[in-house]
């Protein structure tokens, strides 16, 4: 984002280690909480192959990296389809 940006001033500084820090998570955590994956083309064969063989539902849309950009209403309503499964307990 250039400098010249009129909102850049205003915005935050994020300090670098924030970036970069890890944590811990729960062991089997994503076994054990319904979820839900929505993936792009076929950049993301591997992503997908985790979360099926983690019981997650996954849908593939037909795009790219930047399909969010490219077709955010699309993108949008599977993701809340998706949401709305999982709260209906449907997962």
């Amino acid at each position: 984002m250039p400098r010249s940006w009129p909102g850049f001033a205003a915005e935050p500084r994020i300090p670098y280690a924030y970036l970069a820090g890890t944590f811990q998570v729960p062991h089997e955590w994503a076994r054990s909480t319904p979820g839900a994956y929505v993936s792009f083309g076929d950049g993301y064969a591997a992503e997908r192959r985790l979360a099926a063989s983690l019981g997650w539902r996954v849908r593939v849309l037909e795009g790219g990296h930047l399909h969010p950009l490219v077709a955010p209403v699309e993108v949008a309503a599977a993701i809340d389809e998706e949401l709305t499964q999982l709260v209906s307990g449907r997962a």
